[in-house]
Order: C-alpha cells, then structure tokens, then sequence
C-alpha cells in the first residue's frame, strides 16, 4: 500500500506543528512519512487496528492542513480601498 496520499505532502517545516497534534495522531504520521512504514505496519507495531491508523493519519493530515491555512491567512497582507 502507498504510504503517500496525493493531496497531501509532508514537508520539512510542518515539524512547527507537531506540537500542536495529539500523540495519538502524530505517532501514525511520523511513522507513515518519516519512517516509511505503510498502514499496516504501523498497526502492527502500535497495535491498532488498520482503520484506527488510517483514520488517525487522515486526522493529523487535517490538521497539519488548517494550521498550514491559519499561517496563510495570518500572513497575509491586505490593502485599504482607497476612496
């Protein structure tokens, strides 16, 4: 099974996040991309079944996604109308 999702890449500067993501969803994403593990070997080592680590990946994608989203809007500079 891919362990990569299309629509979502991890990259090196969403680790500002982590902390921000509770253990039980981080651990199944850190596996996926930083150890390369699929879904099934991280059931496998953390004991869950497969639906619960899907799912809980899904949710730290999610995550990592809306903080990602807040910076943007954060960042971004808007300009007064002139009148």
């Amino acid at each position: 099974m891919n362990n990569q999702h299309p629509s979502f890449d991890l990259v090196e500067s969403d680790a500002r996040y982590f902390d921000k993501i509770p253990a039980p969803f981080l651990v199944p994403l850190k596996l996926l991309h930083h150890e390369k593990m699929n879904f099934s070997e991280i059931a496998q080592q953390t004991g869950l079944p497969g639906g619960t680590v899907r799912s809980r990946v899904h949710r730290a994608r999610a995550i990592i996604r809306r903080l990602r989203a807040e910076d943007v809007a954060r960042n971004e500079t808007w300009q007064e109308a002139t009148i």
